[in-house]
């Protein structure tokens, strides 16, 4: 008896335990792929500036509108308190990727890392608080070797405790083909006058050749 009451005790411990931890981590599908991961009650949001439309998105892929060398990123990280009690001093993170480095935002950088951090005094619940970071693209020289599409993902952590937030963006950049990829026009209409001027050498030629034959 002793022993089912023990194990209809620990059956019931080890489900309060899960219960609990599914309750505080929860992920989000993002559109297009990815997760937004939060615990509890924090909750973060991290979205990178179109290029073209200059709205922000979850994520730019290959297919997207591009980033090239010494162009300027910009990202937003949005921190929101979605409990019932006050967050004081929320520990805020912003990791960098390959290819891009910082300009400009809140906080401290730290380069050996490629690391933005800061810190939130307080958060209110159901407030949120918005950060914009700037960020460039390296130059040219700083690119791979190589022509082609280099997609990079940017990713942002707030912590309270035992309360963590993160989500990530991705962005693309392409590396410019130097020399001419399509020949210009003037160019292509040159070429074509210079084969009928041969051809028609030719033709002229062959008659020649063959009335002189004949005459022979």
């Amino acid at each position: 008896m002793k022993n089912k009451i023990l194990l209809i005790t620990l059956l019931t411990a080890l489900i309060t335990i899960f219960s609990s931890k599914a309750a505080f981590a929860r992920c989000v599908s993002q559109y297009g792929g990815g997760e937004t991961c939060y615990e509890g009650e924090l909750r973060l949001d991290k979205v990178v500036k179109n290029p073209s439309s200059g709205t922000y998105v979850d994520n730019l892929y290959s297919s997207d509108p591009n980033f090239s060398a010494d162009q300027d990123v910009w990202f937003r990280l949005t921190v929101k308190n979605t409990g019932s009690d006050n967050l004081i001093n929320i520990q805020v993170k912003d990791n960098f990727p390959n290819y891009v480095f910082f300009v400009s935002g809140p906080g401290s950088w730290d380069n050996s890392n490629k690391t933005l951090t800061w810190t939130i005094d307080n958060l209110s619940p159901s407030e949120s608080k918005d950060y914009e970071i700037q960020g460039r693209i390296v130059n040219e020289g700083s690119l791979p070797n190589d022509s082609g599409t280099y997609c990079v993902t940017n990713y942002g952590e707030a912590k309270k405790d035992n309360k963590i937030a993160s989500d990530t963006s991705q962005l693309c950049i392409t590396k410019k083909v130097l020399g001419i990829t399509t020949m210009p026009k003037t160019g292509s209409n040159l070429i074509l006058t210079i084969i009928l001027l041969l051809i028609i050498t030719f033709i002229i030629s062959f008659i020649n050749f063959r009335k002189f034959s004949k005459s022979t």
